[in-house]
């Protein structure tokens, strides 16, 4: 009993830990796009943020057929709209 309950211990503080390694630089990068925009961010709309620059970023560089094309142009266009409802 006392062993798997120090399992279970070592599991939580193995969540815990990824979890803030996770985090942390999002909080920070939310601080930056803060700072940028003049206003504070959470790590939800840092998270948008960067859904939709990947979005760009697929849409812009990739060399690729047409229909690919248009799936990352929706991305992106679906990626600014919720952007725009969040912040």
């Amino acid at each position: 009993m006392n062993t798997e309950l120090m399992i279970r211990e070592e599991k939580m503080n193995t969540v815990m830990n990824l979890h803030a390694a996770i985090i942390q630089p999002l909080e920070k990068l939310a601080q930056y796009y803060g700072s940028v925009l003049g206003r504070k961010l959470n790590v939800k709309q840092t998270l948008h943020l960067l859904n939709a620059q990947a979005a760009f970023l697929m849409t812009v560089f990739p060399d690729c057929a047409v229909p690919v094309k248009a799936l990352c142009l929706t991305w992106f266009v679906a990626a600014v709209l919720k952007c725009r409802e969040k912040l």
